[in-house]
C-alpha cells in the first residue's frame, strides 16, 4: 500500500526511529493522504516509486524471498553524511562520513 501524495511532505526520517509507532502517529499530516487500495502483485511484477512515498507491504508468506532493487538518483558530488543506511554497508565500501560515494558501488550514470 502507498499513502498517495506523501512524497510531497519531504523526508520523514527512517521508520526505525518511530519507536514502534505508526508513522501517521508521528507525522499527523499523513492522515490527509489517501491510502491506496491493496495491490496484489504477480511473480515478475514491479512497482516504481520515489523513496519519499510512504509505503509498506504485508508479511511474505511465500517459500521464496521478496526482492527489492533500489535506484536512488543523486548528484555526482553527493556525500554520505554518516547516517546509518539500510541498503548498504559503508564499511564494506571503505566509506567515511562526509566522504564521496565510491564509484565502484555507486556508479555515475550519464
Amino acid at each position: 500500500s502507498f499513502l498517495n501524495g506523501s512524497h510531497k511532505l519531504g523526508v520523514l526520517g527512517n521508520y526505525t526511529s518511530y519507536d514502534g509507532k505508526d508513522i501517521r502517529e508521528v507525522w499527523p499530516e499523513l492522515n490527509d493522504c489517501e491510502e491506496s487500495p491493496q495491490i496484489n502483485y504477480e511473480l515478475g511484477d514491479i512497482t516504481v516509486h520515489t523513496h519519499l512515498t510512504v509505503h509498506g507491504a504485508g508479511a511474505n508468506h511465500l517459500d521464496r524471498p521478496r526482492w527489492a532493487y533500489l535506484v536512488l538518483p543523486q548528484p555526482a558530488d553527493a556525500r554520505w553524511n554518516g547516517a546509518p543506511p539500510e541498503a548498504f554497508d559503508p564499511k564494506a565500501h571503505g566509506m567515511e562520513p562526509y566522504g564521496k560515494f565510491p564509484d565502484a558501488a555507486f556508479p555515475i550514470i550519464g
